[in-house]
């Protein structure tokens, strides 16, 4: 028993606690402490080594002895970790309240002890928030008139090339047209020579014939009015007569 005191003694210097809360938690586990020393002294009775029957029965009523002793100090033990954790949480909202109730001042007493400076600080975010607002607006404006000034300049430029092409077109067509009446007067005129040098070489009954041939086939020019057209018309159907009064009358011949 005078060991297991010792031991006592010994975790509750190692513990830190005071001698008093020591003391109390000592005294409460003694009894436990007591009853085990008292199981060991009748354990020196049995045989180890060899047992014999009655060591066997010896044993099992010590075992039976120490369950109880640790399940007692088991239930012990959750029964004061139980006090010790209702203190501690007494503690712990205890000190909560102190604490909370000290934030709240510390704030009351900053906020008048940096009043000025809060005032001065608050003043400078809102001129960076006006100065930021402006620089945005600013930008977005840039970035408006940059873009109007690239859409009309790429509209200039299509419509500079729309009408690039429409004159190149146009003249294009012109020079076309051109060409084909220079080539169409060429035709004539070299269908014209023909006839008169035929003509000229024939007698007169098939230079009448030529004459009446070339009239049919005479090309006529292509008219863009409906004036024109008429005309063109008119002149289609005096041919047509003429070509047909010449092939009758040179039958009669």
């Amino acid at each position: 028993m005078t060991t297991e005191i010792v031991k006592f003694d010994e975790v509750i210097k190692q513990s830190g606690l005071a001698i008093q809360e020591g003391e109390e938690i000592k005294q409460s586990y003694l009894p436990f402490a007591i009853q085990l020393a008292g199981i060991q002294d009748q354990a020196g009775k049995i045989n180890f080594e060899k047992p014999t029957p009655t060591d066997e029965i010896i044993a099992r009523d010590l075992r039976l002895r120490t369950v109880k002793i640790r399940t007692g100090a088991s239930d012990l033990k959750d029964s004061r970790k139980k006090i010790h954790l209702l203190k501690g949480n007494l503690e712990q909202a205890a000190y909560n309240l102190i604490a909370a109730s000290c934030k709240l001042s510390e704030e009351a007493f900053t906020t008048v002890e940096k009043a000025r400076e809060n005032a001065e600080a608050k003043r400078i975010r809102e001129e960076n928030d006006r100065l930021q607002k402006q620089l945005e607006t600013e930008r977005k404006a840039a970035e408006e008139k940059a873009r109007l000034e690239r859409e009309e300049s790429e509209a200039k430029l299509k419509a500079e090339r729309e009408a690039r092409v429409k004159a190149e077109a146009e003249i294009k067509a012109k020079a076309d047209q051109e060409r084909k009446a220079a080539e169409e007067k060429a035709r004539i005129e070299s269908a014209r020579l023909l006839a008169e040098k035929k003509a000229k070489s024939a007698p007169d009954k098939q230079k009448l014939e030529s004459l009446g041939l070339l009239l049919r086939t005479f090309p006529l020019p292509e008219m863009k009015t409906i004036e024109g057209m008429t005309i063109l018309d008119n002149v289609k159907e005096l041919l047509k007569k003429t070509s047909e009064f010449i092939t009758k009358k040179v039958g009669e011949i």
